[in-house]
């Protein structure tokens, strides 16, 4: 969370929260959209409010962390790996042992209590957390290589605290190397990488030109999958709504539904939606046929 020297420029290498983007491991960005960051083809995220509230919590959770681990902590900087000048990486503090030597890493996440909850990747295992947030930790330890380990300090719901330690992975260094270097050749060459969504797609092929492609086999195995997960999501939808109706049955006119120990499971409360009419605008739409 910790923010650059505003006279750091991002599009001079790529970030250790930016990997898992360079990589495809993502879940807020996809490399297409990294890409477009890196050649200024669209401008840098400006932050929203969990960035906000997240920077406000930063120094309480190192506090909570120097406290519960007995350390001193100092403030990260910037810093480029002494080996491969694509990556950077800033953490959010560095652990200073008793010879005022930094010894580890600390990343600072704040986490909402029902993401927590909902979320397969978080647990109460040591190594049960987003892989994204593993990239970014790696990748740390890569820009900062005498550092013996980097901690993952999480605030869940602003009541719960937790730690993750992260030790140097030589596989995954490996693979993050490899992957980013591939990604800031695109970046160097202004080429753009290949789409991987729909949006992606839409954005680098704005305009069709009239011309028909012969996709081969690898076109025919795709729109397969396509029909097959389309007539699944028709399946699935179809029970949610089934699910949704019996729930909603349950509560008549209520406004809730609780558990036995009360907590509330769902809702039901009228909503009103203000009237609007949409622009005229045009997009090019994929029709599969069946």
């Amino acid at each position: 969370m910790n923010l650059l020297d505003p006279t750091f420029d991002r599009r001079t290498g790529i970030g250790a929260s930016e990997v898992a983007a360079a990589l495809g491991k993502s879940p807020y960005q996809t490399p297409y959209e990294l890409w477009e960051l890196k050649t200024a083809r669209k401008p840098p995220f400006a932050g929203n409010r969990f960035t906000a509230w997240g920077n406000r919590l930063e120094q309480i959770v190192a506090e909570a962390y120097a406290e519960e681990h007995n350390v001193q902590l100092g403030i990260g900087v910037s810093q480029k790996s002494p080996e491969h000048d694509w990556l950077f990486a800033t953490p959010d503090r560095y652990v200073f042992d008793e010879a005022n030597v930094i010894a580890g890493l600390v990343q600072i996440k704040t986490v909402d209590k029902d993401a927590f909850r909902s979320s397969p990747e978080w647990n109460d295992g040591p190594d049960d957390f987003p892989y994204h947030y593993r990239l970014q930790c790696q990748t740390e330890l890569i820009c900062n290589p005498t550092a013996r380990w980097n901690d993952l300090a999480v605030l869940i719901g602003g009541n719960q605290f937790k730690t993750y330690r992260i030790y140097p992975d030589a596989d995954l260094q490996t693979a993050i190397l490899y992957g980013t270097e591939q990604f800031w050749e695109y970046v160097t060459s202004d080429t753009p990488p290949p789409a991987t969504t729909l949006a992606d797609a839409r954005v680098r092929y704005p305009l069709p030109n009239g011309e028909i492609v012969n996709g081969g086999i690898a076109a025919l195995e795709t729109i397969h999958q396509i029909r097959d997960l389309t007539a699944k999501r028709a399946e699935i939808e179809k029970a949610l709504e089934t699910l949704k109706g019996q729930i909603c049955a349950m509560m008549g006119t209520a406004e809730a539904i609780t558990d036995d120990a009360g907590r509330v499971l769902a809702t039901w409360k009228l909503v009103e939606r203000k009237g609007y009419s949409v622009e005229p605008s045009s997009s090019r739409v994929l029709q599969v046929k069946k």
